[in-house]
């Protein structure tokens, strides 16, 4: 029976993280281990998990050290460190998890591995019901409601845009160590790790949703309905929208950089492009964009990077 690492990171999280554990418990797949680090809640989430502890203490573990507060993506950084079963997957603290979610993801990932070798890099990642706090359903399809396409896989649509929801996503070891360590460069470590993935093995997904995706409103990044108004909103502050795209563009540079020597000639090719984008002239930006298909999902989505790279 194949090994399952569950990496949860948290942050304030005493009012939804019992619910959440409890998912996890009640998962009919049982070769699993939680991983917990407390990025230094200042509510009672480590009591919880304490208390959870003392119940399931062979299914789960909580990392103590002394490094403080990471934020997120490093938060997930330094549970990958403890990772050392044959799949991992990330986990929110306010979510709730279908009975079968680590099963039905084993599955996939493991026919994945069947048609391209154990050896080869895998991502899986899966839809999602988007909720409200107390899991009333906003949205039967996460992707439907963010107007996203799992279909893309290919690293120059990635770099552009991310598809990937880290809390659905499980890894085999390959990519895992292959990911190595998610720097402070990067925007999330599910992008960055997707990013990866495209360029060195095989990404996936599960058409259905495997959990419930609770919306609080302190969601570190959350769901927001993607349609005229949200797009209108997002760039309508220009200067933050160009400091965004531009973060996309130091990610691709910080990729480059640490596998240079190792990636194939195109995807060197759309990294260096992609990287320098924002150096370039009025048209050349966009026969860049044009020619090494740098878009984004939708109509509305690419209206306002077009126009405002």
């Amino acid at each position: 029976m194949y090994s399952i690492d569950i990496l949860m990171a948290t942050y304030n999280g005493e009012k939804y993280i019992e619910q959440q554990i409890s998912s996890i418990i009640n998962q009919t797949y049982k070769n699993w281990r939680l991983i917990i680090r407390d990025d230094g809640s200042k509510d009672n989430t480590v009591d919880v998990v304490k208390k959870l502890m003392s119940y399931y203490p062979e299914k789960i573990l909580l990392i103590s050290d002394n490094k403080g507060g990471l934020g997120a993506a490093q938060n997930f950084n330094e549970l990958l460190k403890y990772s050392t079963s044959d799949y991992c997957m990330f986990c929110d603290q306010d979510d709730f998890w279908f009975e079968d979610k680590v099963e039905k993801t084993l599955i996939k990932i493991r026919n994945i591995e069947e048609d391209n070798g154990k050896g080869c890099p895998v991502l899986i990642h899966t839809n999602l019901k988007v909720t409200d706090n107390n899991l009333n359903i906003i949205s039967e399809s996460f992707w439907e409601y963010q107007n996203l396409y799992p279909q893309i896989k290919e690293l120059n649509r990635l770099l552009v845009q991310n598809n990937i929801t880290g809390c659905t996503v499980m890894i085999n070891k390959t990519l895992k160590q292959l990911a190595g360590s998610v720097p402070h460069s990067s925007l999330m470590h599910d992008w960055w790790i997707g990013l990866i993935a495209a360029c060195f093995g095989t990404i996936d997904y599960i058409e259905e949703p495997t959990m419930l995706y609770r919306q609080h409103g302190n969601n570190d990044v959350g769901a927001q309905k993607a349609d005229f108004k949200y797009v209108l909103k997002k760039i309508s502050d220009r200067e933050k929208y160009k400091n965004d795209l531009l973060r996309t563009q130091i990610q691709a540079k910080a990729l480059l950089e640490a596998y240079k020597d190792c990636l194939e000639d195109r995807h060197i090719d759309s990294l260096k492009k992609y990287s320098e984008l924002s150096s370039q002239s009025f048209f050349k930006k966009r026969l860049y964009i044009l020619k090494y298909n740098f878009f984004k999902p939708g109509l509305l989505r690419n209206l306002g990077f077009i126009m405002f790279i």
